[in-house]
């Protein structure tokens, strides 16, 4: 019988979104050919999987990669995946120390990101990218992304691999509601734009449309978004929900819309579409356009906010006063999402591993 290698995921902490749930779908298939174990900075968040955890019980990253080092050489590891600059820093050092197969993972724009950031976490970004060899693999969640790494650091060991889901999991919409009813959810912060949305509502209540608006998630932003809502008297229409509510939201949802001000390749998106919720976006950097392909969702343009907000709110009354357009756009949802299922990208994923 062949010997399993043996595969460790390195990401900072178990909160890290739409990347814990990527390789939440990606542990039970790649057990079949690979020993797995995830290792992280430090134990925060939870993690509800048959595979060994380790916290290297540090945020400093010199320590880290120090103990990450030490890991790997103790329990000879073969291949390291790694989520995120700081995880991909930190690995792509400790792995040169080691002669270990490190594969590094984009998950966002560096140029979109990096404006975001503080001045220490753009530079540890740079540092990442311009230290690089030609031959480390890097996973690239999207074709925007990975033309970006090209053109900018001149990275070309890419591999462009789309996020992926497990279709089986999600229930189709079988929504009997009559009152039109919204969805969205992720991380409550500057970069998911999410008060748009809830001016989108604002838009929609005063134009006496009925509807009901559910965002799920949490963050930073979650009091500002609140007040928001009572700002404008909402509160009966637009509920801000935890991640406990979001299989039962999906189901009774009819339309998914997302705001952001740049993605990768948002899995909430394509766990909406895997449910056959109709797609409403803004065209953002990088994503939306690579998903909605063949206009099977509708691309907004990434505007000011107050034309967002109307060409959103706009598109919503539109697919309420037509349900035979509302009833094909979720069809070719549903559609869409197969393309994304585990069973056809996850053997992606093998081929990079088993390149070394």
């Amino acid at each position: 019988m062949k010997v399993k290698k043996s595969l460790v995921f390195f990401i900072p902490d178990l909160t890290m979104g739409g990347t814990l749930s990527l390789i939440k779908t990606l542990i039970p298939i790649l057990k079949k050919h690979y020993n797995i174990s995830i290792v992280v900075q430090e134990i925060k968040g939870q993690l509800s999987l048959d595979v060994p955890i380790y916290s290297l019980n540090t945020k400093n990253t010199i320590l880290s990669v120090i103990k990450l080092n030490s890991y790997l050489k103790s329990e000879k590891i073969d291949i390291i995946l790694s989520f995120m600059e700081r995880a991909n820093l930190i690995s792509y050092v400790a792995c040169k120390m080691t002669q270990i197969y490190c594969v590094l993972s984009i998950h966002n724009s560096p140029k979109y990101a990096f404006c975001k950031r503080t001045f220490l976490k753009r530079l540890m970004g740079r540092l990442l990218y311009k230290m690089i060899d030609k031959k480390t693999p890097i996973i690239s969640v999207s074709k925007g992304i990975s033309k970006e790494l090209k053109n900018d650091y001149k990275l070309t060991n890419i591999h462009t691999i789309y996020n992926l889901i497990d279709c089986k999991k999600y229930v189709q919409n079988t929504s009997t509601l009559k009152t039109i009813q919204l969805l969205s959810y992720g991380r409550f912060v500057d970069q998911k734009r999410m008060y748009l949305l809830i001016e989108v509502a604002k838009f929609l209540k005063e134009k006496k449309v009925d509807f009901k608006m559910t965002l799920i998630g949490d963050g930073l932003k979650k009091d500002s978004l609140l007040d928001l809502v009572r700002k404008y008297q909402l509160t009966s229409v637009v509920f801000l929900l935890g991640e406990d509510s979001l299989s039962q939201s999906q189901k009774d949802a009819h339309i998914y819309m997302q705001c952001s001000e740049f993605e990768g390749f948002g899995i909430a998106m394509l766990e909406a579409m895997a449910c056959g919720l109709a797609i409403i976006a803004v065209d953002c950097p990088y994503g939306p356009k690579e998903i909605l392909l063949d206009n099977c969702g509708i691309l907004i343009e990434d505007n000011s906010d107050k034309q967002i907000v109307e060409d959103m709110s706009l598109k919503v009354v539109n697919l309420i006063d037509d349900s035979t357009y509302l009833q094909n756009l979720s069809k070719k949802s549903l559609e869409r999402s197969k393309d994304f299922d585990i069973d056809k990208i996850s053997g992606q994923y093998i081929d990079v591993f088993e390149a070394f």
